[in-house]
């Protein structure tokens, strides 16, 4: 009968722990990787200068809505919404895919994968 007794008890302590491991599994959730580039990159309907940027998830609930930064995140350049994109291997970098264009436009990011991952993020052009 003394086991009933202390079952809220140990399941407060239970909570408690899954409270505090959930900030480790949130920034793994969210992907954030630090690129820096030497030449400008293309975005959909952006095009960035050469330089540092945050790319990450921007939303819990929509895993596909990434949003691109500045270095220390105080800017937001972009939301985008992306497509899931598949590879048949992880790596243990990140690896972003770039699109070459049309010799007086800047290369276009295609797909972020960010590393151990083989489901990504495929940026999504207007057609033209």
């Amino acid at each position: 009968m003394k086991i009933f007794r202390k079952m809220p008890g140990i399941a407060a302590m239970a909570a408690l722990c899954l409270l505090w491991s959930a900030p480790a599994r949130a920034d793994d959730w969210s992907k954030k990787t630090v690129v820096t580039f030497n030449q400008p990159v293309e975005v959909p309907n952006l095009v960035l200068p050469a330089g540092t940027y945050v790319f990450k998830r921007a939303d819990t609930t929509t895993p596909n809505l990434v949003q691109i930064t500045n270095a220390d995140e105080t800017r937001v350049y972009a939301t985008l919404i992306t497509a899931r994109d598949e590879r048949p291997e992880t790596t243990n970098d990140t690896v972003i895919t770039l699109e070459e264009r049309s010799a007086d436009s800047p290369k276009a990011i295609k797909e972020w994968f960010y590393p151990g991952d083989t489901a990504g993020e495929e940026f999504l052009y207007p057609e033209h």
